[in-house]
């Protein structure tokens, strides 16, 4: 099934020629975009990838996400393909992906034989217009914050936290596709007010910004080439990560994938 294991320069190769292919359709079509989280940390701090990341990120305001989707699955090579969990059962995430089919991530938080997990991938996330004080936040983040207990395996692969998420999951009333169905309803309805955020961040309401923040798109040198980020990317990294300059200790610099595989 595999015939290559991919070290992580590898990896950034693939998920750089995605991006540039991103990067073009976004502007030969005049859609915004911009570089958010740990890929803009790593434009701001490394000039290019974060050395131990093995994903991208990019941001698209909400008005101009479904006009890219329908634009990037009718202009990527056959080699890729645009997915979320509504498009491919093997993938758990509102948002959409741009997936390198030739590839396959081991990732230990998705519990599927490894034939069967996801390629590497870029997210592309909506970034919506919407205000702190929405009641329908806390709603959102309450299913968000289920689905992830329920369904999300542990990354420390200890068995009796698998076994026990197998047990929600039995009595459980919402299977995984009810919740992420629920979700996608609610932000899909979320698209007003005096800020922007990615709904889908880790990092809550910390990644919810004023929109002058972003403004403008401007370009960042990226390793060999360049894409667009924040216009006061500075602003921006302090709110979510603080000292966003000061590299974090060893035990933190961590990979999202186990092992990423050429396939066959």
């Amino acid at each position: 099934m595999f015939n290559k294991e991919l070290n992580i320069e590898e990896c950034h190769k693939r998920l750089l020629d995605i991006s540039k292919l991103f990067h073009q359709i976004c502007i030969t079509n005049k859609i915004p975009y911009y570089l958010i989280g740990g890929t803009l940390l790593g434009a701001i701090r490394h000039k290019g990838f974060i050395p131990w990341d093995d994903d991208m990120d990019f941001g698209v305001p909400f008005d101009y996400y479904d006009r890219l989707i329908m634009l990037l699955r009718t202009h990527l090579p056959t080699q890729y393909d645009v997915v979320n969990f509504q498009t491919k059962t093997n993938c758990f995430t509102i948002y959409y992906k741009i997936e390198d089919l030739e590839t396959c991530i081991d990732d230990k938080c998705v519990s599927l034989p490894i034939n069967e997990k996801m390629g590497i991938n870029v997210d592309v996330f909506p970034l919506n217009y919407c205000s702190i004080k929405n009641p329908k936040l806390k709603r959102l983040k309450l299913l968000q914050n289920w689905n992830r207990r329920i369904y999300t395996e542990s990354t420390s692969g200890e068995k009796h936290k698998h076994y026990a998420k197998k047990l929600l999951q039995m009595i459980s009333p919402l299977s995984q596709r009810d919740f992420l169905n629920r979700i996608h309803e609610i932000t899909m309805s979320i698209n007003d007010g005096n800020m922007m955020a990615n709904l889908f961040s880790p990092y809550g309401f910390k990644e919810f910004m004023p929109i002058e923040y972003f403004g403008e798109p401007v370009l960042y040198q990226f390793e060999d080439t360049s894409f667009f980020g924040p216009c006061k990317p500075h602003n921006y990294l302090t709110q979510l990560y603080g000292d966003y300059m000061t590299l974090p200790p060893i035990t933190k610099r961590n990979r999202h994938a186990d092992k990423i595989y050429l396939r066959k």
